[in-house]
């Protein structure tokens, strides 16, 4: 009896923790070597689903993360490795790219703490590829863009082409309001294309403006209310078949003779539909090509906070990682500028405003690319360093909102400009390249709750450094912020091995449900 009720205690020891029971343990292991085993029991793919899937409501997403276990694993971690503004080991790394070797326009510094195995954040590592290989299969396409240079001739044939497919585009739009969606994009593209056209509409290619009544319909089907194009629009697009871009070039029998130069190299043929894309002046080629799927070498994890002065800090447990902190000032001297622009362009005559909204289209692209510059080196360092992301959910566009907001508009048009939605866009796609967990979690009191006592302070408005009134704890802002989001995403998900001087926090997929997304 007493047996089977040992028995039964085990079992639901063991459901709790998610963890399958081994055929013999030995007693003779550290708790290392146990944890260790722990981790490789475990199959990659089941536990980056769980945790990838982790959800709660919004009512608990936005309370006060601070409770008991919160309060062991603090006393715990400030046991082992006091953090203070002084006295730290500085590496920056500032101008550099971490991992890619290129120079770079914004700075990333990392403050290792003193007992730097404080806390390590392991994960599961990968055992779902052959040893040896990386690849995992494919995960679908993504659009390869390249810059390039037309010779007039050219450019004045791809702007003809662009100006038959809006005709087509707009005629398919127009029947549709008129008479209603046909039932195939079929039946409405053999209406317009053999309607009465004009004579430069039916020089142009026949397959491209087949796609252009096919975009026709489909515009229409998502909504009743979609508009006609226009030649003023921002971008105009070709969409081209499979077997339309041969030798290096699209129709080569039509542009014979004429030719291009491209930012890099063009592949000479190409098995899928392309893209040919006008932004103002500026042309692109696009290419879909398949995305293979790899197995990150990395184990750690790391908690995100983002921010205006600094576009993100994040703790990984050995360490504190400043991303752009400070460097906001660039991208800000350009929008002044381009305000200074704008506001100038109704007092001059006309051909010099031509010229100011050129001027003016430039520095956006330039603002742009700053931006972009800085999303894909910063996703790439956390992809190749990291296996598990805590990213929290950063609303701008509801925190920039005038009712209710209790900040300027130099730290809105910041935050709108380092556009930090986008960034997780893209970061969640180069995660997904690379097997790595992105998990979005709340990041509500995490910059209010001091991370030594729990006490929330809620006067500390917009001060750089985070002063407790309860303990007289100090830490630097945004490094309180990204603990903060380490803390309240591992309160679920974690728990904590002591020995001596290490503390491992290691994701539980008993918990992981708890956590919020």
């Amino acid at each position: 009896m007493t047996s089977t009720a040992t028995s039964k205690r085990q079992e639901k020891s063991n459901e709790s923790f998610c963890t399958p029971e081994s055929a013999v343990e030995d007693r003779n292991q550290t708790w290392r070597d146990k944890l260790q085993d722990w981790l490789t029991s475990i199959l990659e793919p089941k536990w980056s689903e769980r945790l990838a899937a982790v959800s709660t409501s919004k009512d608990q997403s936005s309370l006060p993360y601070w409770n008991e276990s919160v309060q062991e694993m603090s006393e715990q971690l400030w046991s082992l490795a006091g953090i203070d503004s002084a006295g730290l080991d500085l590496s920056s790394l500032s101008g550099t790219a971490i991992n890619t070797g290129a120079k770079s326009w914004f700075s990333m510094t990392i403050t290792f703490l003193p007992n730097r195995n404080w806390l390590r954040i392991s994960s599961p590592s990968c055992t779902a590829s052959v040893v040896g290989s990386t690849d995992l299969g494919s995960i679908g396409l993504q659009s390869r863009k390249i810059r390039i240079y037309p010779e007039p001739a050219l450019a004045k044939v791809w702007k003809q082409w662009q100006a038959a497919c809006r005709y087509c585009y707009n005629q398919g739009i127009a029947y549709q309001r008129q008479y209603g969606a046909p039932k195939t994009a079929r039946k409405l593209r053999d209406i317009i294309l053999r309607s009465d056209l004009p004579q430069w509409v039916k020089d142009t290619p026949c397959h491209i403006k087949q796609n252009a009544v096919v975009e026709a319909w489909l515009a229409f089907r998502r909504s009743k209310d979609a508009r006609f194009r226009s030649v003023r629009d921002r971008s105009h697009t070709l969409q081209f078949n499979a077997g339309n871009f041969r030798n290096g070039t699209w129709y080569p029998k039509i542009t014979r003779g004429l030719t291009f130069r491209a930012s890099e190299e063009i592949p000479g043929e190409w098995t899928r539909g392309t893209e040919l894309m006008r932004v103002k002046d500026r042309w692109y080629a696009i290419f879909p090509e398949p995305v293979s799927e790899q197995c990150s070498l990395a184990k750690g994890g790391i908690a995100l906070d983002p921010g205006v002065r600094s576009f993100f800090t994040g703790f990984d447990g050995t360490g504190f990682v400043d991303i752009a902190k400070g460097d906001f000032g660039r991208i800000a001297r350009l929008c002044y500028h381009l305000d200074d622009l704008q506001s100038r362009l109704s007092k001059v005559p006309r051909l010099k405003r031509r010229r100011m909204r050129q001027a003016a289209f430039r520095l956006r692209e330039k603002i742009r690319d700053l931006v972009d510059e800085c999303h894909r080196k910063v996703a790439a360092f956390l992809t190749d360093n990291y296996r598990l992301i805590f990213l929290p959910t950063f609303e701008s566009a509801r925190m920039v909102a005038k009712a209710g907001r209790k900040f300027g508009s130099k730290t809105a048009r910041a935050m709108l400009t380092w556009a930090h939605y986008r960034f997780k866009q893209f970061l969640k796609f180069q995660a997904k390249k690379k097997n790595v967990v992105v998990v979005e979690v709340s990041e509500a009191y995490t910059s209010q709750t001091c991370t030594k006592c729990g006490h929330i302070h809620t006067k500390s408005g917009g001060a750089k450094v985070f002063r407790c009134p309860k303990c007289n704890h100090r830490l630097p802002r945004d490094w309180q912020g990204a603990l903060g989001v380490m803390l309240r995403a591992l309160r679920d998900t974690a728990i904590l091995f002591r020995n001596g001087q290490d503390a491992i926090a290691s994701p539980l997929s008993s918990n992981v449900q708890q956590c919020s997304a």
